[in-house]
């Protein structure tokens, strides 16, 4: 399997089909307007007043500016629709559409003979201008989530592929508002504009704009200028000791679970100091090791670098040759990303950096000329799936082997398909008698709600509808939104972020076992002992079998006797083993370390009455006050055991002996937890959770909790006390259940991990992800326990912060956004 990867859309939906970018602007409708970008967005045909630009990036939210003048008729050339002296004489305004927005400069040609200043109207339905601390301008939508940050305009000499002018201007803005109506304020330097050095024209660059960067290139040059919104970047040295660097950054996170076979970084060389394929020292790339922004990044402030894994490229483009791709082998630096290191970006620059013609020009993810921005291209190795032991038949149930890490290669869902299948799932639990557990083909990527009687397909068949909320699935613990230091009691509503409706139509295929009937056999498989069935003790786990609307046991040992005594209970189709002689049973991890202010940060160590350590989930609000949210089996000895640490357990979805037990007046089997009411005087929760390493004093803010029940695929992070913030564990199975001391534990989730692994102690940590656009927690469940093979991937077991919200109400707290 091959997957490509770009910093920004390169396809969108139009129609019902998928689209690739075209900026292009062509006249439609008395408008002006790119042929396909994500969003809409309108120009002014000239000669008239009234907007300028309309951006909508949804089509719940519009952003519109207004020219303070009456615009002449712009002359289009490619993406660019330029408004000659619509800045006044000499003044000219350039309008350039992006994949996910658009960008203003205003060129002026000749000096200006008076101090400069622009006012642009800007009216929005559900976004507003913000300026930040830092001076950059904020897109916000109504709960002051960032949409775009914009760069800090600045002034420009000349600039071409190669060279930039050697200093730059800056440009006062400001947002002005008076009778709920924004105007942006921009004053250009007239210092820098009236020096003699200046060299004309000159561009106010980024005068406005809508680009979510994720590129930037930085110079020796000028050292305290970003260039975080430039249409090229640009890496190497010049003989006369300027010298650059690139810095790019990709999502890897599809490369989670995945056995990677080759990664490479693709970029467009579109000049350099001549051609052939080994022109100089060539351009390296190097793993970036710590964070960085690219509107703030600057020659004086950049991140730090390795060199362990680098790669070089010398070849070039210059002179007589066109544009080239040049490609760099980074397998090394992506398998360690898909083992959680941490990734920060790469970084293109000369390996050594001495004053020589050593320089690659190549197009930004911000270009629309080119349409060509940074790639990385990754094929992916199979890993298989089950094979066929022995088949279902006189002599007992189906078994099958399948490679240890099978199903952690399963892929992320878009979130309007994630939340549908967890609508469906929603639906079969209230109907578990007709309907069978639901699953998402992947291949026409329709929901499946397979039905097990006439009602059940009448139930089954109503669309599913609703609100998708996106950007809460990160993993990436590198982006901002951590602190140190003092915490505070506040529970606030957060806004949820980007939305996308949904409806599917769920296929509804007849069966002959409803969820009822496979949860009931799963449950009395794993109570069974061996005097009831042979082998008992060697069945690791149980869960349904959607595809197949089976019971799937996996077990370390199976015998003759094991398959014909479940084929003589059961039926020979009812269930299937598969045989795994590395699985071991799941240990509940009872044994972040020194969380002594008045609050109670989520993932932070505590110790039970029976001396045993366990981990803190998260603060949890209800109307009878605030609890703490922890594993059920760190504190089931009895109905008022207590933590050393912060008070008394009230309710608890598990008993010792037993596992999983339905709380009081309710039926259902919710996992593995336990709420705490701090008892402690002076101490209270507080939403926020640890990350980072074991003795981390670092915390996040937590935003909300997940919007949908997990689903396979799924990437998420773990913190507990005895192995700190793990992240890029996938969901295999979104509904299992695991024998544990005589009783089991039911309805849990199954993660899989290649390369870490939780520790005793860590039961009751905070199961989470991170928001793209805040870098705040979103809760995800509370984990649970773990099993740890002496080859093969990790598995951990977590209750569905879906699941928790059933049982005991409420919700988790939350902290109000900055």
């Amino acid at each position: 399997m091959t997957t490509e990867i770009w910093p920004r859309p390169v396809r969108v939906q139009k129609s019902g089909a998928w689209a690739w970018i075209d900026t292009t602007l062509v006249k439609q409708d008395g408008t002006i307007k790119p042929k396909v970008i994500k969003g809409d967005l309108s120009l002014s045909p000239g000669d008239r007043t009234g907007a300028l630009t309309t951006f909508a990036p949804t089509s719940k939210q519009t952003l519109a500016l207004s020219w303070p003048t009456g615009l002449p008729k712009p002359r289009l050339e490619g993406s660019r629709a330029t408004y000659a002296d619509a800045a006044g004489p000499g003044a000219d305004l350039v309008v350039t559409a992006l994949a996910t927005g658009f960008r203003y400069d205003v060129v002026l040609r000749n000096r200006p003979v008076k101090v400069l200043e622009l006012k642009i109207s800007v009216q929005g339905k559900g976004l507003a201008l913000r300026k930040a601390p830092d001076g950059r301008l904020r897109v916000i939508d109504d709960g002051d989530r960032n949409i775009a940050i914009a760069p800090e305009p600045l002034l420009r000499g000349t600039e071409t592929a190669k060279n930039r002018s050697a200093e730059a201007g800056t440009v006062e803005t400001a947002v002005l508002t008076a009778s709920g109506k924004q105007t942006l304020l921009l004053k250009p330097d007239p210092a820098y504009l009236a020096d003699p050095a200046t060299l004309y024209p000159v561009t106010i660059q980024s005068a406005f704009s809508i680009i979510p960067t994720a590129d930037a290139d930085v110079w020796n040059i000028s050292p305290d200028f970003p260039n975080g919104d430039g249409s090229t970047l640009k890496a190497g040295t010049e003989s006369d000791g300027s010298t650059s660097r690139a810095y790019l950054k990709f999502d890897m996170s599809p490369l989670a679970g995945q056995q990677i076979g080759n990664v490479t970084l693709s970029l467009l060389n579109i000049d350099g100091p001549s051609c052939g394929t080994a022109v100089s020292d060539g351009i390296q790339v190097r793993r970036v090791t710590s964070a960085w922004s690219p509107s703030t990044v600057t020659w004086s402030a950049q991140p730090t670098n390795t060199t362990e894994d680098a790669v070089t490229n010398r070849s070039s483009v210059g002179g007589a040759c066109g544009p080239a791709p040049m490609d760099w082998n980074i397998t090394a630096m992506a398998r360690q990303w898909a083992n959680d290191i941490g990734n920060y970006g790469l970084v293109l620059m000369s390996p050594t950096e001495r004053a020589r013609n050593n320089y690659r020009v190549f197009p930004a993810s911000e270009d629309a000329e080119f349409n060509n921005p940074p790639k990385i291209t990754a094929t992916f190795d199979p890993i298989g799936g089950p094979t066929t032991l022995y088949p279902a038949d006189s002599n007992g149930v189906e078994v099958i082997q399948a490679p240890a890490n099978w199903g952690s290669d399963s892929v992320q869902m878009a979130e309007p398909l994630a939340h549908a299948l967890s609508g469906a799932h929603d639906r079969v639990e209230a109907n578990f008698d007709v309907l069978a557990t639901p699953y998402v083909d992947m291949v026409t990527g329709q929901v499946i709600v397979p039905a097990a009687t006439a009602d059940g397909r009448a139930i089954g068949s109503v669309a599913l509808a609703g609100t998708a909320y996106l950007g809460l699935t990160g993993t990436d613990w590198t982006v901002p939104g951590t602190y140190e230091g003092d915490d505070t009691d506040e529970h606030s509503e957060v806004p949820a972020g980007e939305t996308e409706d949904f409806t599917f139509a769920p296929q509804v295929p007849d069966v002959t076992r409803s969820s009822a009937r496979l949860f009931a056999v799963i449950r009395e498989v794993l109570d069974a002992d061996i005097s009831q069935l042979p082998g008992a003790d060697r069945i690791v786990s149980g869960r349904v079998w959607p595809e197949r609307n089976q019971v799937l046991l996996t077990a370390n040992a199976v015998s003759p006797e094991m398959r014909l005594a479940l084929a003589q209970r059961y039926g020979t189709n009812t269930l299937v083993i598969r045989l795994d002689p590395d699985a071991v049973r799941a240990e509940r991890q009872d044994s972040r370390l020194n969380d002594n202010n008045e609050h109670i940060n989520g993932a932070g160590a505590y110790i039970n009455n029976e001396n045993e350590p366990c981990t803190m989930g998260f603060a949890w609000s209800l109307p009878a006050g605030k609890r703490l949210l922890t594993a059920g089996h760190c504190l089931d000895r009895n109905a008022s055991e207590a933590t050393f640490s912060y008070g008394r357990r009230v309710l608890s979805t598990h008993l010792l002996g037993e596992g999983t037990v339905p709380l009081p007046g309710q039926t259902a089997l919710l996992g593995d937890s336990a709420l705490v009411e701090v008892t402690k005087p002076g101490i209270q929760p507080t939403a926020s959770i640890f990350v980072g390493a074991i003795d981390s004093k670092t915390k996040r803010p937590v935003k909300g909790r997940f919007s949908r029940r997990s689903v396979v695929g799924d990437l998420y992070c773990v913190g507990g006390m005895r192995t700190g913030q793990t992240c890029s564990w996938k969901v295999t199975d979104a509904n299992t259940s695991i024998p544990v001391d005589g009783g089991q534990i039911v309805n849990v989730v199954k993660g899989t991990h290649p390369s870490a692994c939780t520790g005793p102690g860590d039961s009751g940590g905070a199961v989470y992800t991170i928001d793209r656009a805040t870098g705040y927690v979103v809760a995800k469940g509370i984990h649970s326990s773990a099993n740890t093979p002496l080859i093969g991937d990790c598995d951990e077991f977590f209750t569905d912060i879906q699941l928790v919200r059933q049982a005991y109400g409420g919700d988790v707290m939350k902290r109000r956004l900055p």
